[in-house]
């Protein structure tokens, strides 16, 4: 066969050749194709985009006491009134009572008996006015210490505007302006609470409270009782009327009183 047949049949061979299938078995493994982004991040699931329905089956329905229009029992406490203040610990159903102890007297270089106490002693005065100057004289000779108390008789339940307790037998008088919210006195004797104690918190006081009737009504007489005692009370500074009148049950051995009106 001539050299150029021999060729051409060789070139039609090697053309049959790469059009054939490829072989059965690779060389090497297949390598995989990466994956796509889709298949890296997982669609979301109901649980993480939950429907609306799911939300509210999930989330628990809102109390009473949380709902915006309140229930009539709330709507209620707030509408009712705030109860009223008790200042019952610091008043006294009536005056102490008893006969005055001859000789025994109490008095006073700022207020007069039976004539209007002075307007610095009230609560008209800068300060809710302060205390008069008060001496006695005469008390039993088994006194061992003595109890001021100054009440105003004409409210519905007598109103306590001063108590010093336990003052030294050995003392005969306080000087004008006796320091008030101080338990103590620096002659040894204390002071207790007035009613306004029970009024709100701004008048909380302790000390001598003034004179103060309300506007326009008639004089108000202001009671200053002074009592000798055959013993020091077992009280501490700050004591109310109540428990002063409790300590002071038979050991009162004499009494005096001072009486003054006010109006305004």
């Amino acid at each position: 066969m001539p050299q150029t047949s021999k060729l051409l049949i060789a070139a039609m061979l090697v053309m049959a050749g790469c059009s054939s299938a490829a072989p059965a078995t690779p060389s090497s493994p297949p390598v995989s194709a990466p994956p796509t982004q889709a298949a890296v991040k997982p669609a979301a699931s109901p649980v993480a985009s939950p429907s609306p329905s799911a939300v509210a089956a999930a989330k628990p329905a809102a109390s009473p006491a949380a709902s915006i229009v309140p229930s009539p029992s709330a709507a209620a406490a707030v509408a009712s009134p705030s109860p009223a203040v008790d200042n019952s610990p610091y008043q006294s159903a009536v005056l102490f009572t008893g006969s005055a102890t001859a000789g025994f007297t109490l008095q006073s270089t700022d207020i007069s008996a039976g004539n209007t106490i002075p307007t610095m002693f009230t609560c008209v005065a800068p300060g809710g006015g302060t205390s008069p100057q008060l001496s006695w004289s005469g008390a039993p000779s088994n006194t061992q210490s003595y109890v001021l108390v100054e009440q105003d008789p004409d409210t519905p339940t007598p109103n306590t505007h001063w108590l010093v307790y336990n003052i030294p037998a050995s003392v005969t008088q306080l000087a004008q302006g006796q320091p008030e919210e101080q338990p103590s006195l620096p002659n040894g004797a204390m002071q207790g609470q007035d009613h306004a104690q029970g009024i709100f918190a701004a008048f909380a006081l302790i000390g001598y409270e003034g004179a103060c009737p309300p506007p326009g009504a008639g004089p108000h007489h202001y009671t200053f009782q002074l009592f000798a005692l055959d013993q020091m009370l077992p009280l501490q500074p700050g004591a109310n009327i109540n428990q002063l009148k409790a300590a002071m049950a038979g050991h009162i051995v004499g009494q005096t009183e001072l009486v003054a009106p006010f109006s305004r």
